[in-house]
């Protein structure tokens, strides 16, 4: 797989890991596995190409990161977060 397709993760995202509760996170990555499991499972017989296979890991972790920024709003982390990371969740400067 070419990894120069690849995103950086967002300083938000990674500050957020840091700050959100370990079952929290384990329920991001519960959901993004049944969700990346039932993709792979709409056609058993046949596996994803190497871009289809791509595309689809790229997907699931816009995926997580939309759900670990869901879940800094919902506990109101957003503080927190814009502290460690020197930038506002919204991707604004200070």
């Amino acid at each position: 797989m070419n990894n120069s397709r690849l995103p950086p993760v967002p300083k938000d995202v990674l500050a957020a890991l840091e700050l959100l509760p370990r079952a929290v996170i384990d329920e991001i990555n519960l959901k993004g596995v049944i969700s990346g499991g039932l993709r792979l499972l709409q056609n058993p017989t046949k596996p994803l190409t190497e871009e289809e296979w791509e595309e689809h890991l790229i997907s699931g972790g816009f995926e997580r990161m939309r759900l670990i920024r869901l879940a800094v709003e919902e506990l109101g982390l957003k503080e927190e977060v814009d502290a460690l990371c020197g930038s506002r969740s919204d991707g604004t400067r200070r």
